[in-house]
């Protein structure tokens, strides 16, 4: 681009030097059929010289300006149109560059193991307390309750453990040693705080599964009643920290989670 706007100026210039130095000669050979003069020859090669100089300057100077306007009214419409193709082209920093898919895939494979291992585990807690829990009521309630009843007592337990707290079924204390509201509150506690159950529903558990020994208080009073400090048969056995255990009384009358 910049040598032809060079090229054009000289070539313009050029062209008119040819046509001034064609006018010259067309002059003196018109001067050649009159009278020869010397100086006449003279002052017509000086004219000539000057036009030619002159002429090959102006129209150089006039091309180039013409080709500079030219090039001024036309370079910022390509540049605008190159730096738009740019920015169009090469990505802003702010925007996200596309992640690995294959990174994805596997982080979110690992996501689902970490999962199903959690669950796995919670689910083998949840039965190891039921364990603990059965081998709790079998020791305490082997001289209160009939075979059926902590059948039906551990099978409540079960429900409650899974959610489905429509499916209790009643049972009594039909031993000579009868159960009363004390027991049972705290019986209710122990087991509900090993499983993490609310206390509204450790109340509605118990008062399901012996409706008889609780038919005069109400679901707001166990609820509030639960860890009470009256004395009874059945007392409230804090679980340690994280752990599920219950505590027994060993041969020195110390109390040791088993």
């Amino acid at each position: 681009m910049a040598k032809s706007s060079q090229i054009i100026p000289q070539f313009g210039g050029l062209v008119c030097v040819v046509i001034a130095s064609m006018s010259a000669l067309a002059a003196y050979n018109f001067s050649e059929k009159f009278n020869h003069n010397i100086l006449l020859d003279i002052t017509t090669f000086i004219i000539s010289f000057v036009v030619l100089v002159l002429a090959y300057g102006l129209v150089s100077k006039f091309l180039s300006g013409v080709i500079k306007d030219l090039n001024g009214s036309t370079a910022p419409a390509l540049a605008v149109t190159v730096v738009s193709s740019t920015a169009e082209q090469v990505p802003q920093p702010d925007e996200p560059q596309p992640s690995n898919p294959d990174l994805i895939r596997s982080c979110l494979n690992k996501y689902e193991d970490m999962l199903a291992e959690a669950q796995r585990k919670d689910a083998q807690k949840r039965l190891d307390t039921l364990q603990a829990i059965n081998e709790y009521i079998m020791k305490k309630m082997t001289d209160r309750l009939s075979k059926k009843s902590i059948a039906t007592l551990l099978s409540n337990i079960e429900r409650m453990a899974y959610n489905r707290f429509d499916e209790y079924e009643p049972l009594r204390s039909d031993m000579e040693k009868k159960l009363k509201s004390p027991d049972l509150r705290h019986l209710s506690w122990n087991i509900g705080e090993r499983l993490g159950i609310p206390h509204r529903e450790r109340a509605v558990f118990i008062k399901a599964s012996f409706p008889v020994e609780l038919q005069n208080a109400s679901i707001e009073y166990l609820e509030a009643n639960l860890r009470d400090t009256v004395p009874s048969y059945i007392r409230i056995d804090v679980p340690d920290d994280g752990d599920y255990r219950f505590h027994y009384e060993d041969e020195t009358g110390l109390r040791v989670a088993v």
